[in-house]
């Protein structure tokens, strides 16, 4: 670990026990293993809640662009038989609600509805998302529920999560399906299913979550191919992602699934999904070079002058390949913006030199910009290119 990287984290740790702090003025219980702040004492939401977000979000050294929320609310029933907040629901909740769990349901709504909008207020451009557990109700329990039999986290946890994607206060959710395909009580692919009916034609990106700890331990866990399939699963519907849990579980490369991931299933880089509705627009396009042939492989030079670019991206095409910036096969590597006018990489990867490149600017919001273009008349098979796609430098033995 760099010096760096220590007082990274000794920052954002000192950070937290900042807004810990302010949360003190919550009323406090034990439960199970946990302490809880207490929801639903009058004005505390607003102020405690208000006071946390602009304490981490007004940091300027706070360049994280997610804040993310877990699955813990109210506690699970396996952790505790009984929450005690019997006293604060009959001093703020008992006259608007005569039912306990609306009025926790109404905290946890709340909290994630103010949470949302002051995010968005003091940094628009910060992503807001939620990974629920994976079964909002049973269909046996509510008609628009899933095909399901297991713990409901609308009944469970007081966590409306359906509600949450229609009213659109997160940009993104990801559910915990940590089950496997054809599971009797709770099928992956059907709460995936499911999930992608919930945030159609909303603005809330689905990433689905993983139970990358269940690799090899048993059972349906056993099959190596459980957890590919899954992916490949996702592929046929609008999943923007997957999240695995968790990166320890990974990291010991369960059935040489991590190996897997990096050779075989996600072997290309993959852009980010935009989020259009957080604003933004696309940088202006680079201008390609050159691309010369070196002994450490293809360089490819370019400027740009745009400082709203974060990165770029590198293209490369073979000459029998077809032309699309949409498949991510063609993408070879990006490059972070270091504030320079003008940039390069190398490409190592490369057999030879009957390649065409290309090189794009995104923003921090990931909006693509335009693919470079460098006009050469030298190159008859360029300009054949060039006239079905204006924008790639053709690599050959002659340049321009």
């Amino acid at each position: 670990m760099t010096r760096n990287t220590i007082e990274i984290k000794e920052y954002y740790l000192a950070l937290a026990r900042e807004v810990v702090g302010l949360m003190r003025d919550e009323i406090e219980t034990a439960a199970g293993s946990y302490t809880f702040a207490i929801g639903g004492e009058s004005g505390s939401g607003k102020s405690t809640l208000g006071l946390a977000i602009k304490s981490m979000l007004n940091e300027e050294r706070l360049r994280s662009f997610i804040f993310h929320l877990d699955d813990y609310f109210y506690p699970y029933p396996i952790e505790v038989e009984t929450f005690d907040d019997e006293e604060t629901y009959q001093t703020y909740g008992a006259e608007q609600f005569d039912d306990k769990e609306d009025w926790r349901r109404y905290n946890v709504d709340l909290f994630v509805h103010e949470l949302s909008e002051g995010i968005k207020n003091i940094k628009s451009h910060v992503k807001f998302g939620i990974s629920p557990f994976g079964i909002w109700r049973n269909e046996s329990t509510d008609p628009q529920g899933s095909d399901t039999n297991g713990l409901e986290s609308y009944d469970a946890l007081y966590a409306d999560t359906k509600k949450w994607v229609e009213n659109e206060w997160v940009d993104y959710i990801n559910p915990q399906i940590y089950w496997y395909i054809e599971n009797p009580p709770a099928a992956y692919e059907k709460l995936v299913d499911w999930w992608t009916d919930v945030v159609e034609g909303k603005d809330v990106h689905l990433y689905v979550g993983h139970a990358a700890y269940k690799i090899g331990t048993g059972g349906e866990w056993d099959d190596p191919e459980e957890m590919p399939d899954q992916l490949a699963y996702n592929t046929s519907l609008d999943v923007k992602g997957s999240v695995f849990f968790s990166h320890s579980a990974l990291g010991n490369n369960p059935l040489d699934f991590r190996e897997r991931l990096k050779n075989e299933l996600f072997k290309n880089p993959a852009l980010i999904p935009k989020m259009s509705w957080l604003g933004g627009e696309a940088p202006e396009t680079p201008e390609l070079l050159s691309v010369e042939s070196t002994d450490q492989g293809n360089e490819i030079k370019w400027s740009h002058a745009d400082d709203d670019s974060a990165y770029f991206v590198i293209y490369r095409f073979a000459d029998d390949s077809e032309v699309d910036l949409n498949n991510p096969n063609h993408i070879v590597d990006t490059v972070r913006n270091d504030g320079n006018y003008k940039h390069s990489f190398v490409d190592q990867d490369a057999d030879g030199t009957d390649y065409s490149y290309a090189v794009t600017a995104v923003d921090r919001l990931h909006h693509e910009s335009d693919p470079s273009f460098l006009e050469c008349l030298s190159l008859p098979e360029f300009c054949r290119i060039n006239r079905l796609f204006p924008s790639l430098l053709l690599m050959e033995t002659t340049y321009c």
